[in-house]
Protein backbone atom coordinates (compact mmCIF):
# COMPACT_ATOMS: atom_id res chain seq x y z
CA UNK A 1 0.00 0.00 0.00
CA UNK A 2 2.96 2.33 0.19
CA UNK A 3 3.83 2.06 -3.90
CA UNK A 4 2.58 5.29 -5.47
CA UNK A 5 1.59 4.27 -8.51
CA UNK A 6 -0.72 1.14 -6.77
CA UNK A 7 -2.60 4.31 -4.54
CA UNK A 8 -2.97 5.86 -8.15
CA UNK A 9 -4.93 2.90 -9.62
CA UNK A 10 -6.58 2.20 -6.43
CA UNK A 11 -8.32 5.30 -6.30
CA UNK A 12 -8.97 6.09 -9.86
CA UNK A 13 -11.01 2.43 -9.44
CA UNK A 14 -12.52 4.56 -6.26
CA UNK A 15 -11.27 2.75 -3.41
CA UNK A 16 -9.27 4.05 -0.45
CA UNK A 17 -6.15 1.97 0.11
CA UNK A 18 -6.41 1.25 3.84
CA UNK A 19 -2.89 -0.66 5.42
CA UNK A 20 -3.59 -2.66 8.37
CA UNK A 21 -2.23 -5.22 10.48
CA UNK A 22 -4.16 -8.66 10.25
CA UNK A 23 -5.87 -8.30 14.11
CA UNK A 24 -7.30 -4.83 12.70
CA UNK A 25 -8.75 -6.43 9.10
CA UNK A 26 -10.21 -9.22 11.47
CA UNK A 27 -11.63 -6.44 13.86
CA UNK A 28 -12.93 -4.74 10.68
CA UNK A 29 -14.79 -7.96 9.41
CA UNK A 30 -15.95 -8.67 12.38
CA UNK A 31 -17.62 -4.96 12.83
CA UNK A 32 -19.24 -5.88 9.10
CA UNK A 33 -20.77 -9.03 9.67
CA UNK A 34 -22.24 -7.18 12.67
CA UNK A 35 -23.90 -4.69 10.54
CA UNK A 36 -24.69 -6.22 7.56
CA UNK A 37 -27.45 -8.95 8.53
CA UNK A 38 -29.86 -6.67 9.63
CA UNK A 39 -29.11 -4.10 6.22
CA UNK A 40 -30.22 -6.82 4.45
CA UNK A 41 -33.02 -8.44 6.31
CA UNK A 42 -34.12 -4.45 6.49
CA UNK A 43 -33.68 -4.00 2.93
CA UNK A 44 -36.34 -7.51 2.55
CA UNK A 45 -33.30 -8.95 0.41
CA UNK A 46 -32.83 -12.80 0.18
CA UNK A 47 -30.42 -15.22 -1.36
CA UNK A 48 -31.96 -16.95 -3.87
Amino acid sequence: MHDPELKEKLAAAGATPVGSTSEEFAQFLRSEFAVWPAVVKGAGLRVD
